[in-house]
């Protein structure tokens, strides 16, 4: 999935955590919680142990402005 403003805001909430990945940037995603929280994530092995580091959160009643080059 491209991660694009319409995609993140289409996205619903379910019952537990979800991850959805962009295609076209390796290891950039969406967290995306039960409560409707948006959490965008990089995902990157360093010395073969996987890595998740959270680069900005977004509450369910915040609109996110997705910027891409």
């Amino acid at each position: 999935m491209r991660l694009s403003k319409k995609s993140i805001d289409e996205v619903k909430p379910a019952d537990k955590d979800q991850f959805f990945w962009d295609d076209g940037l390796a290891g950039f995603g969406l967290k995306l919680t039960p409560a409707g929280n948006k959490i965008f994530v990089l995902q990157t092995r360093v010395h073969g142990q996987s890595r998740r580091l959270t680069i900005d959160t977004r509450q369910a009643d915040h609109n996110c402005r997705l910027r891409r080059p």
